[in-house]
């Protein structure tokens, strides 16, 4: 059996390290030794290990988090630019290192996205 609020919780904590360029700077470019992680490990928090990217938005799932419909608005605009960001991001040669990624003013776009979608999702 599939629980929900462990998976919702699971979520949150994946955007929330997506909302949050100041743990970026600490964790991604190595400036705090009890943390580690990196842009690809937390997008893989959030796609590969929570289903972002398919089996949250299978409409019997979703349905289960009891999200309101201005919840879920928010949660797929947020999804749809990630996803383009994504997409530019995965095709550029040579690949962005970590901080070029937090200085890249989409990415700041981003933050800001994921920010307003904890915001709605905590109310």
């Amino acid at each position: 059996m599939i629980n929900y609020d462990s998976w919702k919780s699971n979520i949150l904590e994946a955007i929330r390290s997506l909302s949050n360029i100041a743990y970026q700077q600490k964790v991604w470019l190595g400036k705090d030794n009890s943390k580690v992680s990196s842009f690809d490990e937390d997008i893989m928090m959030l796609y590969d290990d929570n289903g972002f990217g398919d089996d949250f938005w299978d409409k019997q799932q979703i349905a289960n988090f009891n999200f309101t419909d201005l919840q879920i608005l928010e949660l797929k605009q947020f999804k749809e630019h990630l996803d383009k960001f994504l997409l530019i991001h995965n095709n550029k040669r040579p690949k962005p290192i970590d901080k070029e990624i937090i200085d890249d003013p989409a990415w700041i776009e981003i933050t800001r996205r994921a920010k307003k979608v904890l915001e709605t999702l905590l109310e």
